[in-house]
């Protein structure tokens, strides 16, 4: 996933204490759309991108299983 560990990268370069997932509505602009569920993530005192990747990646399959069965309930 080509997406997160960019986010990931940057948010480590940055030196930002959290980073997250966000799901948004889809629109013609990108992340331009509503938000409909996010999660955030802590970024801990030396945790590698590769930590980072694999975190951010279960929170989005996580977050997107929630939401498909949110879905499904209705």
């Amino acid at each position: 996933m080509r997406c997160i560990s960019l986010l990931a990268a940057g948010a480590l370069a940055l030196g930002l204490p959290a980073t997250g997932v966000t799901l948004h509505q889809a629109t013609a602009e990108l992340d331009g759309g509503p938000i409909v569920m996010e999660r955030a993530c802590r970024i801990a005192p030396g945790t590698t991108l590769d930590a980072l990747c694999a975190a951010l990646t279960a929170m989005s399959v996580d977050l997107w299983v929630e939401f498909i069965s949110m879905r499904l309930d209705r």
